[in-house]
């Protein structure tokens, strides 16, 4: 930095029309000194140089405007440099908004994968690592985002479509407007849980009932005692599936269900997911916590990690609208 420095200076003073090109200043630095040395750059530069960095950090490529940036990779027509000057002014306020986390992570991705919320974000990466061992999420160069809600995604799709970045969103079938809304935003795949809902209603439908009941006591746990929660587990379940007598003695989530049949399993098991006890399991590290219990990967949620990878690797009929 004080050999940058020095000649950025003798730029300026001498009113020069210095080229510094800088590769990779993020080497060696914690993301925060990222930040501050491309900040610097920028400042000390003005006036007086034309300055070209090349990056591979998150948190560099964030701390810029996205008119300044230029992408650098291959897309789907071939390698090429894409100047995002270009880009529609709504796509660089969303960038602004949005230029931390996941986002910028999306512009080094080969595909993005969008997500609703946070039990997607927790648990797919651990049943696709799973599903296809030594391909999951990362080997195959695609990034999670979190859109944080079905009806926040249509910007994502059409930010990652104006930088040519192959999308596929994943999402719940039961809001229709918003499903539309996404539609209309284009991506290049659409994956609804369309059978069983949404997240939850694969999980309760498909997986083993013991092993997500035994993990959702352990989340439950974590949250305090059972005489704190018990009342209202037992009022959600009671009024999803009836009351065969044997919840007053539970003391447990699987002790819960353990005495009905099992359709009475899966449609409280559904309940307690979706947050009809007052309790909130939906968070990553529960829905992380819950997929790593499981013995076998649900097969709607195998389809799917299979229609996603055919997109990756350029299946043309994997691309448009499915329903799972």
């Amino acid at each position: 930095m004080l050999l940058l420095t020095a000649i950025l200076q003798h730029a300026r003073l001498g009113k020069e029309n210095l080229i510094l090109a800088v590769e990779e200043p993020e080497q060696n630095l914690e993301p925060i000194n990222q930040r501050l040395v491309t900040r610097s750059l920028l400042s000390m530069h003005a006036g007086a140089a034309q300055l070209l960095l090349s990056t591979h950090s998150p948190d560099l490529a964030g701390s810029v405007p996205l008119r300044a940036l230029h992408l650098v990779r291959d897309f789907p027509g071939g390698p090429d440099v894409r100047p995002l000057r270009s880009v529609a002014p709504a796509e660089h306020k969303f960038f602004e908004r949005h230029a931390r986390g996941a986002i910028v992570d999306g512009l080094y991705a080969d595909a993005v994968l969008l997500v609703e919320g946070p039990t997607e974000r927790g648990a797919l990466p651990v049943l696709w690592a799973a599903h296809r061992p030594g391909q999951g999420l990362d080997e195959e160069r695609i990034e999670l985002v979190d859109s944080e809600s079905i009806d926040s995604m249509p910007p994502y799709v059409r930010f990652f479509r104006a930088l040519d970045i192959p999308v596929a969103a994943l999402c719940d079938s039961d809001k229709r407007k918003a499903c539309q809304k996404i539609t209309d935003a284009n991506p290049d795949l659409m994956v609804r849980w369309h059978t069983h809902r949404d997240w939850e209603g694969v999980l309760s439908t498909e997986a083993s009932v013991e092993a997500v009941a035994r993990a959702l006591e352990d989340c439950r746990a974590s949250l305090g005692d059972w005489a704190d929660h018990e009342h209202d587990l037992r009022n959600c379940i009671r009024s999803t599936a009836g009351d065969p007598g044997h919840l007053a003695s539970a003391q447990d989530i699987w002790a819960l269900l353990a005495g009905y049949q099992q359709a009475g399993q899966r449609a409280a098991l559904a309940a307690l997911l979706r947050g009809g006890s007052g309790l909130d399991f939906k968070s990553t590290i529960y829905a992380r916590q819950i997929a790593q219990a499981l013995p076998d990967v649900p097969p709607t949620v195998a389809a799917m990690i299979e229609l996603v990878h055919r997109f990756v690797v350029g299946d043309a009929q994997a691309r448009g609208v499915h329903d799972l």
